[in-house]
């Protein structure tokens, strides 16, 4: 009774935390010169380390074009962790956030991973999917600790046109 009471504060936390996730950008580029993007896609984040995979499309259970990202993670604290609860990750296409989607296809996209609990000093596998909002404009993906009052986050750029 207890695990379930602590399962679902844990969930209401994060979806507080998702909605206070969103924000706007410190600035842009106004001058029309191009700008080198730095694409770090390791971090330490807290007690994980994580590094941003590959990313592959598909389409969600109503035919609307979703992107895969996948990448990994290593719990090193000293506690069994899901990466639902410890990680936060985002996608953004022209400067607007991405909403999750729900593939039905378990051969592309595997929801499942990221509920699993992992012992510390364990590395394994997870995957975001976001339904696109155009297939030509690129999508920014940050993967953040949920928990945490640091900006640091792991970040890729992918361009749909060239994924598969």
């Amino acid at each position: 009774m207890k695990r379930r009471i602590l399962a679902l504060l844990l969930a209401a936390l994060f979806a507080v935390a998702l909605c206070a996730c969103g924000g706007t950008s410190d600035g842009e580029n106004t001058d029309g010169q191009d700008t080198e993007t730095v694409d770090n896609t390791k971090a330490d984040l807290g007690d994980y380390h994580v590094e941003i995979g590959g990313a592959k499309l598909t389409k969600d259970y109503e035919g609307n074009p979703v992107i895969v990202v996948d990448f990994t993670w290593t719990n090193n604290s000293e506690d069994t962790q899901s990466a639902l609860v410890a990680l936060s990750g985002q996608a953004f296409q022209d400067g607007v956030s991405l909403e999750s989607a729900i593939v039905g296809d378990n051969s592309v996209y595997d929801s499942n991973l990221n509920w699993k609990d992992i012992r510390p000093g364990t590395t394994v596998d997870g995957q975001y999917a976001f339904v696109l909002s155009s297939e030509t404009s690129p999508v920014e993906f940050e993967l953040s600790e949920t928990f945490s009052f640091s900006d640091e986050m792991a970040t890729a750029e992918f361009d749909p046109a060239n994924l598969a």
